[in-house]
């Protein structure tokens, strides 16, 4: 008997220290894109919504509306579609077109795989199509890793060379650039971004009246993994500002809504698909209603007590810190911070912080900019510069400092 309660004791001793450890450790990412504003993945928009907001001077937020609710608002503001197929219809096109032409600037950022219909509409009134059968999956895509590194990598270069950004080249993973734009039949696109893989363009403008409407076949970018990837961020940011010089607003209206992702992802789809498979389970669903209600005639059932819904936004923010925490890096911290700072101050004041060679250029304007003293301004850039290029390393409260100081800096300039 005394063994027996031992074993008792020590086996569930173990249970709850499993269980304590397995609450404990972060949990799983669904890879499955589904562009929401509210979702926390990889592929949500939680994050990037975010930034967006916080980033853009003109302002930034998501909205419900269709196309043509919004071009019959009088506000002046550019939109922005993100979706894995762009599916529009001839009075989605229309509004386009009439939000174009009063000066609006609209970015439609999707892959390719879409009906003939959609294609022909969008041929005919944009000139150009999305092209390509996009699709990632992590398991194949860390299969690609160990078997071909080499191709399992795609480069996006930046093809336009302005005053603000120059040309460039970001890395990422092919499954991320499977789509492109095509069809081209106008001559007056502006090319944008191309990649090593393909031959089409992956992001062009066109001038459309007094607007430009902007294609972009690289919709998983613009997620969470797309804005806080460091080799990807530049090249976010440099296509949303594009569409930086009025109040930007993201419709969500052509997205897949909640109940069609839950459909596809649920085992039920390959049921219903056969009709053997479909009437063995209405079947065995009307036997199971039967026994439910069989059962209900003979004991009287506690009604359970429905939880309101809770926010889980304390919850991302505990599991962001508690990776920094265990990771102890607080100087990452500083130069992701610093990257967002250089790419504000190259778009409000045209100066590029991290060129050490125009330093007295760029601490003059902004001191001039901030009403700060140059001898305050150069001291703030030259502590925070060091922690970027890997000179000294920032301390929990140095961390802190110096994300304030950056924050100071562009709300003085704001």
């Amino acid at each position: 008997m005394k063994g027996s309660k031992g074993f008792a004791i020590g086996f569930t001793i173990f249970i709850l220290l499993l269980f304590a450890v397995q609450l404990n450790m972060p949990g799983r990412f669904s890879w499955e894109p589904t562009f929401a504003n509210k979702d926390r993945n990889p592929f949500g928009c939680y994050v990037f919504d975010s930034i967006m907001a916080q980033s853009l001077p003109q302002g930034y937020c998501v909205t419900k509306k269709t196309l043509y609710q919004i071009s019959t608002g009088r506000e002046k503001r550019n939109v922005l579609i993100v979706t894995d197929k762009f599916q529009p219809d001839a009075n989605d096109l229309k509004a386009i077109r009439r939000m174009a032409a009063r000066g609006a600037k609209v970015m439609i950022v999707a892959g390719g795989n879409s009906t003939y219909t959609a294609d022909s509409l969008m041929r005919d009134s944009i000139g150009a199509v999305f092209k390509g059968f996009p699709y990632f999956s992590i398991n194949g895509l860390k299969q690609k890793i160990k078997s071909d590194m080499e191709h399992a990598l795609d480069t996006i270069y930046w093809q336009q060379n302005d005053r603000v950004y120059g040309k460039g080249a970001y890395t990422t993973y092919s499954m991320m650039t499977e789509s492109h734009v095509g069809n081209l039949t106008a001559l007056s696109f502006d090319t944008l971004a191309t990649s090593r893989t393909h031959l089409n363009p992956l992001a062009i403008r066109r001038s459309l009246g007094k607007g430009e409407v902007i294609l972009v076949a690289t919709p998983l970018l613009f997620t969470n993994y797309g804005v806080l990837d460091d080799n990807t961020t530049g090249y976010v940011f440099r296509l949303m500002s594009q569409i930086a010089d009025r109040r930007v607003i993201r419709t969500t209206a052509y997205m897949k809504t909640a109940e069609e992702l839950e459909a596809e992802q649920s085992p039920l789809r390959v049921f219903l698909k056969k009709p053997p498979l479909r009437t063995a389970l209405y079947l065995a669903l009307a036997v199971i209603a039967l026994m439910i209600i069989f059962g209900a005639r003979r004991r009287q059932r506690i009604i359970p007590v429905v939880e309101p819904p809770q926010n889980r936004s304390l919850e991302f923010v505990q599991l962001i810190g508690t990776l920094y925490h265990q990771k102890k890096d607080h100087s990452d911290i500083v130069r992701k911070k610093f990257g967002f700072f250089a790419d504000e101050l190259r778009r409000l004041l045209l100066v590029d912080v991290t060129d050490k060679t125009a330093d007295n250029h760029t601490f003059d304007i902004i001191a001039q900019r901030t009403g700060m003293s140059r001898h305050e301004v150069a001291d703030i850039v030259t502590d925070i510069r060091r922690v970027a290029d890997g000179e000294m390393e920032a301390t929990e409260y140095g961390v802190r400092l110096y994300i304030d100081n950056m924050n100071m800096i562009i709300e003085k300039i704001s």
